[in-house]
């Protein structure tokens, strides 16, 4: 039985291979949708709206490409998630200024779609205001770093000086140099003086 079973899987795996040379090792036609006129992309179903999306996608006016959306979601049932898909590149690919444009044109002419649009917005809204505040935080922890870095090579600096002028002050007292003229030219005071001289 299990040899049958094996047969059998590797006889639908050798059609599945020669149906695959017909089918997959064809030469394809390559569409470029910016040159089919609007009104023929509207013709075709289900796939015209993203069509037209990928179409229009970079154009300044959105509202010549709102209006064949509108008309495409009123008068076609688009599954949700070819909707969803739809909407989604529209505001993630769109030109950011004309995106509010877009969301306000879209839910007055599909009042049907209202509620989805405006769901979809408010998601990539959220996504966005995420992304948004990991890179401010991501920036805050760089320019927090430079800023800690800069300090401290500025306090070892300044430990370093403060260390050779002690050293200095020792050296001088230590080969009788007058007190008056360790602390003019050590810049120490007559405290750090006397720490030194015990």
């Amino acid at each position: 039985m299990a040899f049958r079973l094996a047969r059998y899987a590797l006889a639908v795996m050798q059609r599945h291979i020669d149906q695959g040379e017909k089918v997959y090792m064809r030469p394809f036609p390559l569409v470029d949708v910016t040159v089919i006129p609007d009104e023929e992309i509207l013709t075709h179903r289900n796939a015209a709206a993203l069509e037209l999306l990928q179409k229009h996608i970079q154009a300044r006016d959105v509202s010549v490409m709102a209006e064949k959306l509108a008309l495409l979601l009123n008068n076609w049932s688009l599954g949700d998630e070819l909707f969803d898909t739809a909407v989604c590149y529209t505001f993630q690919h769109g030109d950011a200024s004309s995106v509010p444009e877009l969301l306000d044109m879209l839910t007055r002419q599909t009042p049907q779609h209202r509620e989805k649009i405006m769901t979809i917005a408010q998601q990539l809204r959220k996504e966005g205001l995420e992304k948004g505040l990991q890179q401010g935080m991501q920036k805050g922890r760089q320019e927090g770093r430079q800023e800690g870095r800069q300090e401290g090579r500025q306090e070892g600096i300044e430990q370093g000086r403060q260390e050779t002028k002690i050293k200095l002050a020792s050296e001088f007292l230590a080969q009788g140099v007058d007190r008056t003229i360790v602390k003019l030219s050590t810049g120490l005071s007559d405290e750090e003086l006397d720490d030194l001289s015990h």
